[in-house]
């Protein structure tokens, strides 16, 4: 925005009364530049409070691309004025993702078996006596599963079910690296990190195929591949947090390899539950 777009505040700060000595308030923070009371400016200023578009958001993105958990060891030496707080950041990658994710998931298939053949067939003949909401949730759940597009709908919400995972993501890495003894919140604020990173990988995985397939180079379209971007978008992200788990924390090649293995593989299976969470409701949603 320009400077003429703002109503400068000059005297005392409106805020607080305290005397102005520039366009910040030295004492409660706030910025004396208001945008103009128009549609235009509310959307323009909302835009800048949400990205913080002064050069740290893109800054923020760029680390995270090309430097994984420099950001971290960053926050931990007080070193944070160049970077947009990390759940800011979080929230920002995951609402983009929650549009974009489609294009990476829309041939993926989500299957849910709670009651295997045998158990089913003595269901019917009547040997077994519970034929309650298991059998029937079960039912709904295999008929979901054969529908177009119930996979990508359960899929999608993959970013609310990672938000609820933050925290034990903190928790598994605290675990890892129990000698080191870090406080928790070390650990939680590179869990945020390693996952804005992610997220970040993803939305431009899913940007870029979706804008070949929007130039019509439908080989490179998920119809026409299949599940491979995903995979591929996979095998980068766990790269991605490898690197970020050394950077951060340092120590052994081999044992940064098997934390990494580890830290995958349990999330993969709290991912699993959540994402079976989400099935289940919307099969008992869906009439």
């Amino acid at each position: 925005m320009t400077r003429a777009e703002y109503t400068n505040v000059s005297g005392n700060c409106p805020n607080c009364e305290s005397v102005l000595k520039g366009r910040f308030c030295s004492t409660c923070g706030q910025d004396q530049r208001i945008a103009p009371l128009t549609f235009v400016g509310i959307l323009r200023e909302a835009f800048q409070e949400l990205t913080d578009v002064d050069g740290r958001f893109i800054n923020t993105v760029v680390t995270l691309l090309i430097r994984p958990g420099r950001i971290t060891k960053d926050h931990l030496r007080r070193r944070r004025a160049r970077y947009l707080p990390p759940l800011r950041m979080y929230l920002v990658a995951s609402v983009i993702l929650y549009f974009v994710l489609g294009t990476l998931t829309a041939q993926l298939t989500f299957q849910i078996d709670l009651i295997d053949s045998g158990t089913v067939g003595a269901v019917e003949d009547g040997r077994v006596a519970d034929r309650g909401l298991i059998e029937i949730l079960d039912a709904r759940l295999d008929d979901m599963s054969n529908s177009p597009g119930f996979g990508k709908s359960v899929i999608g919400h993959l970013p609310e079910v990672g938000f609820v995972l933050l925290p034990f993501v903190g928790l598994i890495l605290k675990m890892l690296f129990f000698g080191r003894r870090h406080p928790y919140g070390e650990h939680l604020l590179a869990a945020v990190h390693i996952k804005t990173g992610v997220f970040l990988i993803v939305i431009i995985a899913a940007i870029g195929i979706g804008s070949v397939s929007a130039l019509g180079i439908t080989a490179w379209s998920t119809a026409a591949a299949g599940n491979w971007p995903a995979r591929i978008v996979l095998l980068i992200s766990s790269i991605y947090v490898g690197v970020s788990l050394f950077e951060i924390y340092g120590g052994n090649v081999f044992l940064s390899i098997l934390r990494t293995m580890v830290l995958l593989v349990s999330y993969w299976v709290l991912a699993s539950i959540g994402l079976f969470g989400v099935a289940v409701i919307l099969a008992l949603l869906t009439t």
